[in-house]
């Protein structure tokens, strides 16, 4: 499992790797190579497991804790359906929340590198809990490493 420091660089290196994301009708798409989306490759069912393990990391985490309310669940079905969302699959949180507006929503929060690396920490061990394909394993850390340090405010 990677770990990070306070003080890490954010920086992975992905030989034969293509990752893209591009705007489609306000929906947000991460393909992997041979074009198939991340949602294709990992299910609802596993999307969900990483919503689910994310926010029980979260709950570990008492810097990442004390920013959410004492029940996590909402949280968790919005995330979940946000990477249902940004992952290629179905799209109940643009249905329900509008478009994501990731760092808008976020900056009500101080977010700065320490509370980054914490939050990558939980959602490495959530993916780490999940099984894949290495190649898809690569996007899923590539896009939260891409969107962690968008949402740093501080």
């Amino acid at each position: 499992m990677r770990k990070l420091k306070p003080s890490a660089t954010l920086n992975f290196r992905l030989s034969g790797f293509r990752h893209t994301t591009f705007i489609e009708r306000d929906v947000y798409f991460c393909r992997m190579n041979g074009n198939i989306s991340i949602f294709e490759a990992l299910g609802e069912e596993k999307i969900k497991r990483l919503a689910t393990t994310f926010y029980i990391e979260v709950a570990k985490e008492e810097s990442l804790r004390k920013l959410y309310p004492p029940d996590l669940q909402p949280a968790e079905q919005r995330l979940f359906w946000f990477l249902l969302h940004v992952f290629g699959g179905p799209s109940p949180y643009l249905e329900k929340r509008g478009h994501p507006m990731l760092r808008r929503r976020h900056f009500q929060w101080p977010i700065d590198g320490a509370i980054r690396n914490t939050w990558l920490n939980c959602m490495f061990k959530a993916i780490d809990s999940v099984p894949m394909e290495n190649e898809t394993r690569e996007a899923l850390l590539a896009y939260f490493v891409k969107a962690a340090n968008h949402m740093v405010n501080k």
